[in-house]
């Protein structure tokens, strides 16, 4: 299944659409990140135990996240904390 994920950084602001692939992102300071995924198609929210979210920091320390909620319809959402550094993000 293709995923589309939006990513929404608030301090500094960040917006970025990612198709299937893996994304670094470069905190430089704490950063609160929101990830929007919803499907190939944008009409369904996904779920089931398939979906996961990893967040890599450069430390090579893998953060899992599964069972992320729905924020509405079409889009699930998975709010995250992240200290200064690099990470790579993949769904």
């Amino acid at each position: 299944m293709k995923l589309r994920v939006v990513l929404i950084a608030l301090l500094p602001i960040l917006t970025l659409l990612i198709t299937n692939s893996p994304m670094e992102v470069d905190a430089q300071a704490g950063v609160n990140l929101q990830i929007f995924i919803s499907d190939h198609c944008g009409k369904h929210a996904p779920s089931g135990a398939n979906l996961k979210v990893n967040i890599i920091s450069s430390n090579g320390t893998t953060h899992t996240y599964k069972n992320i909620d729905a924020y509405n319809d079409t889009h699930s959402l998975l709010n995250v904390t992240l200290a200064e550094g690099n990470y790579t993000i993949e769904v």
